[in-house]
């Protein structure tokens, strides 16, 4: 909870830049769209938040927040369960989160793309690294990665997942099949359909089966 005035106007900002970000998207929203939400200046801005980059940046680390929040609580729900179910449920929370928040599932696949050198702001990339926010979020975004892969080498040890590939290469697949449906499938605003009139929820139900299949090696 914000206790300081520049912490409760920090959070007054990033709520106003959320919601046109989630609106608009990051490319199209420029720094007049947040400022003339929130009526004050551009100067008045930049004592709070350098440009639009650390503010992109500062939702991308409350994006990462709440997800491993949700993948704790999933945890803790099915913390009776063998490993396989909670995998499978963490793969479930995460497309939740992401129906719930795809501008959140788009500000860490930015990130991403930032990380991996792909960077065209106005700013330079060292520059942006100097962010408190760019610190905070490189502290946290290996966790999801490694919640899962922790709770998948425990579904191997318990016997509940029997594929024999390593922990990591079992993650990377489940993250792609869940990346491609939220990306393809979630772009712009959820529809009933998707592409080749396949039904949201029956493609939403098979990733989640092919999943399970695939942590019994039955793919």
């Amino acid at each position: 909870m914000p206790t300081t005035k520049r912490q409760q106007k920090e959070a007054e900002i990033l709520e106003a830049a959320e919601r046109i970000f989630a609106r608009k998207g990051y490319v199209n929203t420029r720094l007049e769209d947040i400022t003339s939400a929130l009526a004050m200046s551009k100067a008045s801005l930049y004592f709070y938040f350098k440009n639009k980059e650390e503010l992109y940046l500062a939702i991308t680390f409350r994006a990462f927040q709440v997800l491993i929040d949700a993948y704790y609580q999933t945890i803790q729900m099915l913390k009776a369960n063998p490993g396989a179910v909670r995998v499978q449920g963490l793969a479930e929370c995460y497309l939740n989160f992401s129906e719930e928040y795809y501008h959140y599932h788009e500000a860490m696949f930015h990130y991403m793309s930032l990380i991996r050198g792909n960077f065209k702001g106005e700013q330079s990339l060292e520059d942006l690294r100097e962010s408190i926010y760019w610190r905070r979020i490189n502290d946290v975004h290996h966790l999801p990665m490694d919640i899962m892969v922790s709770e998948i080498r425990s579904g191997k040890v318990d016997k509940s997942i029997s594929n024999a590939a390593h922990a990591e290469m079992i993650y990377l697949n489940i993250w792609a099949m869940i990346a491609g449906f939220v990306k393809i499938n979630l772009f712009g605003k959820r529809a009933s359909q998707t592409i080749y009139r396949v039904d949201h929820d029956a493609w939403r139900e098979n990733v989640l089966q092919q999943i399970g299949a695939m942590l019994r090696n039955q793919t």
